[in-house]
């Protein structure tokens, strides 16, 4: 097994010796230490039975799972259901950081190649914490005053979602479960309120930095879905939009900061989700990507769903 830079900037590259090494057999500490280290880890050349040997290796890391429940993420025959293609479609998709929107970011994100496109489809990866202090310092200065806000809508978390996420029937031990998890987030650079309306409905709503700490004690990352793939785009708190020009001088900062990941068949890559933004490429044909992520937040049920 060796190991080398992937680029001088961000990741790293570990390689199987030719005909050995299997993905079940990484030592784990290793490989956490490398994304700690690196922001990612692309483990290349390693022999595996498929996805149920990537499945096995995400398990190893005994963490919760978040079960993505996106249309756009369709689940996979044979496998759990935490485990999914990513985003359909091949058209390009915008940089973020994974789930960033809800209060169940995922610590880690694990993608595998079973296929990669023919022409095009790169992933495309930026160093958070490096953006972050490229950005012009009165861009800082907004970011540092202002929270990023994501409202559930009107219509919020029905009764038949929290009813299956807690396993309960009671409205009032599903406010007391939500109150109890929204006391342990970190009112420094986030901030959740679901509130119980008529209909026992849950509306509210959940605001956060675009700028996080590191669970690695290394500096703050500019991580989040400003530029990502989902329905709901924040506004600041207040219901401000996020102005054109704010988005302009980020794209600015962060295009040279890009890296492109040409993926290869068998490829598994580990992503610090709380550093590290990804995104891809349009492509050509067939590209089969998938996908699970996990981590600390992500047994709470009422977002993450049973795995």
């Amino acid at each position: 097994m060796t190991q080398e830079r992937w680029t001088p900037e961000l990741g790293i590259i570990v390689r199987a010796a030719e005909g050995q090494g299997a993905l079940r057999d990484l030592d784990l500490q290793t490989v956490r230490d490398g994304v700690a280290e690196h922001g990612v880890m692309l483990l290349r050349g390693f022999t595996h039975d498929g996805l149920s040997d990537f499945q096995a290796f995400t398990e190893r890391f005994g963490l919760p799972f978040l079960r993505h429940g996106g249309i756009a993420h369709q689940p996979l025959e044979g496998v759990v259901d935490t485990i999914r293609m990513v985003t359909s479609g091949t058209e390009a998709v915008g940089l973020h950081s994974e789930v960033s929107g809800l209060p169940v970011r995922p610590d880690y994100l694990w993608l595998h190649c079973v296929e990669p496109a023919k022409v095009g489809g790169e992933t495309v990866l930026c160093d958070g914490v490096a953006l972050w202090s490229a950005l012009p310092e009165p861009v800082q200065q907004i970011f540092r005053e202002r929270r990023l806000y994501y409202y559930s809508g009107d219509r919020g978390i029905t009764p038949k979602e929290w009813k299956a996420a807690f396993n309960t029937e009671d409205p009032d031990h599903a406010e007391a479960r939500i109150e109890a998890f929204a006391s342990t987030l970190d009112p420094r650079f986030e901030q959740m309120s679901l509130k119980r309306v008529e209909g026992d409905r849950f509306v509210g709503h959940y605001a956060v930095s675009a700028v996080v700490p590191s669970p690695y004690g290394q500096a703050e990352a500019f991580a989040n879905a400003l530029f990502g793939p989902y329905r709901v785009f924040p506004t600041f708190e207040g219901g401000e939009p996020v102005q054109d020009n704010l988005l302009n001088e980020i794209g600015a900062a962060m295009g040279p900061l890009c890296r492109r990941l040409q993926w290869q068949a068998g490829d598994v890559v580990m992503v610090d989700n709380w550093r590290v933004l990804h995104g891809r490429l349009p492509f050509l044909g067939t590209r089969r990507i998938v996908t699970r992520m996990g981590g600390t937040r992500c047994d709470f049920q009422l977002f993450s769903g049973p795995s």
